[in-house]
């Protein structure tokens, strides 16, 4: 019904269905201000062609977020296999895409690094304007800012390995439309820790 009255309204085309209706829905309600919207433009042309981007979104929470948390998703064991699922991608994407960038969102500096040293043929690009974080838990505009630009450089990916149990992922997966997307099996683990109070 509501795809219908849509394309009567001219708001989706007849080949369009529910899963469009979502994806421009979604863009709607996390629409950035016109400042942001400049920041994203000039991420992407710092970045390259997102017909060329592989995006990786590297959900890990517990303590190898940059912001600890007593949940994990993506832990040491699991971040260890993404290497390989990334060059085997890369490899895949280079038949028909050539000088592949993988764009990394992650809420883990950790991660991030871990990933640039063992891809070293590998083009790993992250945004590095704003405070990486996790939207939740860091109560920042400057997070916030990070989280819509990753959204939306993820989202225009070509293809894109995403976080089997994170919402961020999810979203991202319905705002986009891929040639390929990979799920990183990362069930809700819970996680041990201490902050030191000083």
């Amino acid at each position: 019904m509501i795809v219908a009255r849509c394309k009567e309204a001219g708001l989706l085309r007849e080949n369009e269905g529910w899963v469009d209706y979502r994806r421009i829905v979604l863009r709607l309600l996390l629409n950035p201000s016109s400042d942001l919207i400049s920041t994203i433009l000039s991420e992407r042309q710092r970045i390259g062609p997102s017909e060329r981007q592989i995006g990786a979104h590297i959900r890990c929470g517990g303590v190898l977020a940059d912001t600890h948390e007593g949940t994990a998703m993506i832990t040491l064991p699991i971040l260890q296999t993404i290497p390989r699922l990334i060059a085997n991608l890369t490899q895949r994407m280079n038949n028909s895409i050539k000088n592949v960038t993988v764009y990394v969102s992650t809420d883990s500096s950790y991660a991030y690094d871990y990933l640039v040293s063992s891809l070293p043929d590998l083009r790993v690009v992250s945004t590095t304007l704003y405070q990486r974080g996790h939207a939740e838990f860091d109560n920042d505009d400057a997070v916030i800012k990070r989280t819509l630009i990753d959204l939306f450089l993820m989202s225009q990916s070509n293809a894109v390995i995403l976080t089997s149990s994170s919402a961020f992922s999810r979203i991202i997966r319905e705002m986009g439309s891929y040639s390929v997307y990979l799920p990183i099996y990362a069930p809700y683990s819970h996680v041990n820790f201490h902050i030191n109070e000083s």
